[in-house]
């Protein structure tokens, strides 16, 4: 699919296709976090002195914050912010001459030659 902006040239559509597959992973990667070790986790916790608690905590914080800093970068590169703050450069525009129709034809019209004899 190609989109035509204000100068008349084409370019590719964006999909949204892009987003929803990071959707999707992003709630697949979440469960899989949720169902095999914080879930499992927050079950030890209970029969866990406190220091041993703590530790439980400590490490169900530092994977929470890796895979949030990891599904931010992939958001991120999903997405591409940059392009709204920095926008490639356009192409200088060209000068469109106009020049006068009639004096075009006669530059471009074939003189016949000149017969003698009518002369």
């Amino acid at each position: 699919m190609r989109t035509v902006d204000h100068q008349g040239t084409t370019r590719p559509a964006r999909s949204h296709w892009e987003i929803l597959a990071f959707l999707g992973a992003f709630v697949v990667i979440l469960l899989l976090v949720v169902n095999r070790y914080l879930l499992p986790a927050f079950h030890a916790a209970h029969g866990a002195d406190p220091i041993a608690r703590k530790h439980l905590a400590a490490i169900s914080a530092l994977v929470l914050a890796i895979v949030l800093f990891v599904l931010l970068a992939v958001l991120l590169l999903t997405l591409r912010p940059g392009r709204f703050f920095f926008p490639r450069k356009a192409t200088p525009r060209s000068r469109t001459s106009y020049e006068d129709a009639w004096s075009e034809s006669a530059r471009r019209m074939e003189v016949p030659p000149e017969d003698e004899d009518e002369a």
